[in-house]
């Protein structure tokens, strides 16, 4: 069929038009499936992605744009792409690489993926934790910086049979009385240091019979105690029924005690007069007559070592029952006395 030069030329525009029309069309719907994430073959999607079928079939008219394993899908707009993700230490251009598996206390620092500041990385999670120190606030045992630490009720302490150091940097290995140590830190005992590399007790305690604790030294009688090594500083002394350092037998305290004629035979009346004086010392028990070294030797009242025996002081005498008394004195006062009386009876007799 002929056809005039002007209706070819006609035909000829009207296929470009219609070929226009239709590649404008194809490439707004491409470009709103990438912005939708809706495909039909990889190509469709954004680049490191792959075009996924939505009903997970071989054969699909229609899938979904999933970015490629270690790859993130991050949104700017209506545009989208696939971002590598950076583990830890790993070459990075925006903080979203590293938060994608380290967390969001992680951040991209001198183009290499890092923890913040006051965050640390835990190898075990492949993540960044925010810093806890002993005694501070958790979430997580993994947000305990120390080592040997776990979060316990909302805090971090050391595991069971640690202790935390001086200043809760470390969890130090429990170390008792009696065992190897290297440092004071580690007796866990109160009042024990170590010494010679082995915890023992410090100079002003001792250590108690069952091993377990440090009890205070007494520094003079009459401090409370529970044993008989704590009165060890006072010699002669001992652990009383009390639970008080007190003299042994036959020594006694010169601030606290001496033995007056109302004491039986076995001393057990006695008369206390509580001194403050802190040099108190139990001094060996001398009666009457019995060799002394010093003053504080005569038990006796009213008695003083003489030439190296115990003798009554002046104006005292021994009594038969082995005391100090001034009886006599007394005696002759009273019969000076009652003589005054009578010879002032017989002058106010010769007046009347």
């Amino acid at each position: 069929m002929n056809t005039s030069p002007l209706l070819n030329s006609l035909l000829v525009l009207l296929q470009f038009v219609i070929v226009s029309l239709t590649y404008d069309h194809r490439e707004e719907e491409m470009d709103k499936r990438r912005t939708s994430n809706v495909c039909r073959s990889s190509s469709e999607c954004p680049q490191n992605s792959l075009c996924e079928p939505r009903g997970g079939g071989v054969e699909f008219t229609e899938g979904q744009c999933v970015c490629r394993s270690g790859y993130f899908m991050k949104a700017s707009g209506k545009k989208r792409e696939c971002i590598m993700i950076a583990d830890y230490g790993e070459l990075c251009f925006m903080n979203e690489q590293c938060e994608f598996r380290l967390g969001k206390e992680s951040f991209c620092n001198n183009r290499q993926c890092a923890c913040k500041p006051k965050a640390h990385y835990v190898v075990t999670e492949n993540a960044c934790f925010n810093n806890s120190k002993i005694g501070e606030y958790c979430r997580l045992t993994s947000n305990c910086v120390v080592e040997k630490t776990t979060c316990q009720h909302g805090q971090c302490r050391c595991h069971f049979g640690y202790h935390a150091n001086m200043d809760k940097s470390s969890c130090l290995k429990n170390i008792y009385l009696n065992e190897k140590c290297y440092a004071d830190e580690e007796c866990v005992v109160e009042h024990s240091s170590c010494q010679d590399n082995e915890c023992k007790c410090k100079a002003s305690h001792v250590q108690a019979s069952q091993e377990a604790e440090c009890l205070p030294l007494a520094t003079s009688l009459y401090q409370p105690c529970q044993q008989d090594s704590q009165c060890s500083s006072i010699p002669n002394s001992y652990c009383g029924e009390n639970s008080t350092c007190i003299c042994q037998r036959d020594h006694h305290d010169i601030n606290a005690v001496r033995i007056i004629k109302n004491s039986t035979p076995e001393d057990e009346i006695v008369t206390f007069e509580i001194s403050f004086n802190f040099f108190q010392r139990c001094w060996s028990s001398v009666r009457l007559n019995g060799i002394c070294e010093s003053d504080e030797n005569c038990v006796i009242a009213h008695s003083s070592c003489i030439n190296k025996r115990c003798t009554c002081d002046e104006g005292f005498h021994e009594t038969r029952d082995k005391f100090c008394s001034n009886a006599t004195t007394v005696q002759i006062s009273s019969l000076l006395l009652l003589l005054s009386s009578i010879a002032l009876v017989f002058t106010s007799l010769r007046l009347l």
